[in-house]
């Protein structure tokens, strides 16, 4: 069993007046959508999506235009991107062991 989960949500600033306006400025929720909305405007981090997109291959790699960019400590950051993998990449089979890092 997988101890955790992840998904891709979009988020607009009117969603994030919503939570705003019901769950408060303070929530858990609403700060760290704001913080993200504020990060998809960073235009430093923009630079790195930007460069990202030279990796673009159409149908196999793509980069959206407010993906997840996680600086690290030496110079550089990952780019969240979409890699597509095609039905016959699969394992054989369902019982197959999937490798979780």
């Amino acid at each position: 069993m997988i101890g955790y989960a992840s998904t891709h949500i979009v988020f607009s600033s009117d969603d994030l007046a919503v939570f705003k306006r019901r769950l408060g400025p303070r929530h858990p929720i609403t700060v760290r959508v704001g913080l993200a909305l504020r990060d998809v405007a960073d235009p430093a981090l923009c630079q790195y999506r930007a460069a990202a997109r030279a990796h673009h291959r159409d149908g196999q790699l793509e980069i959206d235009a407010g993906a997840v960019v996680s600086k690290g400590d030496d110079p550089g950051a990952y780019v969240m991107a979409w890699l597509w993998i095609d039905d016959d990449d699969l394992a054989p089979s369902a019982d197959a062991e999937v490798p979780h890092d």
